[in-house]
């Protein structure tokens, strides 16, 4: 048993007494490849009646975070992506005094109230209110609105998902209503 014992330290041993080098491993470096799509832009240059401040902050390539304070004490976050999909996430943080009804209709209704809200007058608000309008007429379908994370294809290229889920509990916030929008290209 001692020359067990004797062996294992001399094991021990050797593997210190070799340069630290030969023992790393080395593993290949991947490429990454350049964002070849533009940067992109805020979504709220031009505020719509329902913001009350807004910034914007670059994150990298391809990424960028806008956050806004809108009436009635929502919170808004849109995150964007253009290099690997061209996507924005609006992630709506509703007061914990606001309560919906468990139906996803009441979170596509709401979702298309604060989009609009985000929409300034004339041309600069258009996109935001035709993605107001499609939240609205799922809405209008009540009881057969679909359910959330449903893909709701928006002619060839372009997709939509609203989701719904709860703050925790240390949270000024309550219930949290996500709308994604994606271009499939």
């Amino acid at each position: 048993m001692r020359w067990l014992a004797l062996l294992g330290l001399a094991a021990l041993a050797a593997a210190c007494a070799t340069d630290p080098e030969e023992r790393e491993v080395h593993f290949p470096k991947g490429e990454s490849t350049p964002c070849e799509r533009p940067d992109p832009h805020p979504a709220l240059a031009v505020h719509g009646p329902g913001v009350l401040s807004s910034s914007f902050r670059p994150q990298g390539p391809g990424r960028a975070v806008e956050t806004a304070r809108l009436a009635g004490a929502v919170y808004l976050q849109i995150r964007h992506e253009t290099c690997t999909r061209n996507s924005q996430t609006f992630r709506f943080y509703l007061p914990k005094a606001e309560l919906l009804s468990d139906g996803a209709a009441s979170a596509y209704g709401r979702a298309a109230d604060l989009i609009d809200s985000l929409a300034a007058a004339g041309g600069a608000g258009a996109p935001l209110r035709e993605l107001s309008a499609i939240l609205s007429l799922q809405a209008a379908k009540g009881a057969h609105a679909p359910p959330f994370g449903t893909r709701l294809e928006l002619g060839e290229f372009q997709e939509l998902l609203v989701s719904r889920s709860q703050a925790d509990e240390t949270s000024a916030y309550g219930t949290v209503i996500v709308v994604v929008y994606r271009l499939k290209v």
